[in-house]
């Protein structure tokens, strides 16, 4: 478990930084600063409830590209009700019906697919702009972006807590042992065994501790081989020690 928990986080941060550094070249790109690329964010994250008011079809055409494509993203990530799953369906089918009809409107002057093969495209370039993505699109490019980054980092933030609380698992199964064996007559086979879970413990909470702490501070192990197999070694003498097998004596 613990090795699994270093492993996820060790991932995770990595991930972040390469994230990270996609979205500061972005900035660099476009000349954004904070407040500008917060105002973005905002932009994108409300222009669903505007899409109604674009007078101008392509603008129109884009923000409902853009809206339904972020409804789709939120829809599969969402872990919500079945009836708010169903309300978010319905507005991406709505915003869908609106866009094939002001695609139809605009078709006269440029050669579009599909609406559906347009929306199978993360970032269509439609014909009529002239230096690659639209502004609408470097909107969203910008917004997802930092959207994955601030995921990134709640995860990680997920992944210390879990941590914190294997280590306080472990701990407080050590401590319930212990309180076992301080109430069991020193000798006989139930002590002896309750001394070795306890022993057990010991080793592997000082373990767990260093490795959390050495992955926290970014202190990855170099022999992968190596450490997987102390892993094999730690579970399967948890196996026996926690988990023996076999019918056990109370008192010998």
């Amino acid at each position: 478990m613990e090795s699994m928990l270093a492993k996820r986080y060790a991932k995770n941060v990595k991930k972040v930084t390469s994230e990270e550094n996609t979205l500061e070249e972005l900035k660099k790109a476009h000349g954004l600063n904070e407040a500008l690329l917060n105002q973005w964010v905002s932009e994108v994250q409300q222009m669903c409830q505007v899409t109604e008011h674009f007078d101008d079809t392509q603008n129109k055409i884009e923000a409902l590209y853009v809206c339904i494509k972020k409804r789709k993203h939120y829809l599969y990530r969402m872990e919500d009700s079945n009836k708010r799953r169903y309300q978010i369906r319905r507005k991406i089918r709505q915003d869908t019906e609106a866009l094939s009809q002001a695609l139809e409107n605009v078709r006269h002057n440029f050669s579009l697919p599909s609406t559906e093969d347009i929306l199978k495209k993360d970032n269509f370039v439609w014909p009529w702009t002239t230096s690659g993505a639209s502004h609408l699109q470097l909107k969203k490019q910008v917004h997802d972006q930092v959207m994955l980054v601030c995921r990134l980092r709640e995860e990680s933030s997920i992944l210390k807590e879990e941590m914190s609380q294997h280590i306080q698992s472990i701990r407080d199964m050590q401590n319930s042992l212990t309180v076992s064996l301080t109430a069991t007559e020193e000798h006989g086979g139930k002590a002896a065994l309750l001394r070795k879970r306890v022993d057990f413990l010991n080793r592997k909470l000082l373990r767990t501790k260093e490795l959390f702490t050495d992955v926290l501070k970014g202190e990855l192990p170099d022999e992968e081989e190596e450490e997987e197999e102390e892993d094999e070694d730690l579970e399967e003498e948890e196996e026996d020690v926690l988990c023996p097998c076999g019918p056990q004596r109370e008192d010998i």
